[in-house]
């Protein structure tokens, strides 16, 4: 169920970047290792599909790397809308980023994230980030 669960997550996320950046051609792709890269000027987006890993919470959205050319445009909050709106979905519970810069740890405050076992991982529930994002 994994394997068919990743697939139908990142065609629905390769869906919503090219409607959002208005791209052609398929911007998503998943890896034999349950990543997804998604890579293209105006973004660079690398998530790890629910690791089965003691140092991450099961049924977790990690989100490895994550960039935008144009930042303060609400990209990052979209995207984010963008996995609340799935989350019951694909079953994960919770959604991580990984080893934040400053830009990405300030991101995580500002929407409610929790440090993490050190301080540039940051975590929260899917239900605490829809509260967030209400606001």
């Amino acid at each position: 169920m994994d394997k068919i669960e990743i697939n139908y997550f990142a065609d629905e996320l390769n869906k919503y970047l090219l409607d959002r950046y208005n791209y052609k051609k398929d911007v998503v792709y998943v890896s034999l290792s349950n990543n997804i890269n998604a890579n293209r000027k105006k973004f660079d987006i690398y998530l790890r599909w629910k690791p089965d890993s003691n140092y991450f919470e099961k049924n977790t959205l990690v989100i490895a790397r994550l960039h935008f050319f144009e930042i303060r445009k609400g990209n990052g909050t979209s995207l984010l809308q963008f996995f609340i709106n799935h989350s019951k979905k694909y079953h994960y519970e919770k959604i991580m980023i990984e080893c934040a810069n400053d830009n990405s740890a300030a991101f995580a405050k500002k929407y409610n994230f929790s440090e993490y076992k050190n301080d540039s991982n940051f975590i929260i529930s899917t239900d605490e980030l829809e509260s967030s994002l209400k606001f």
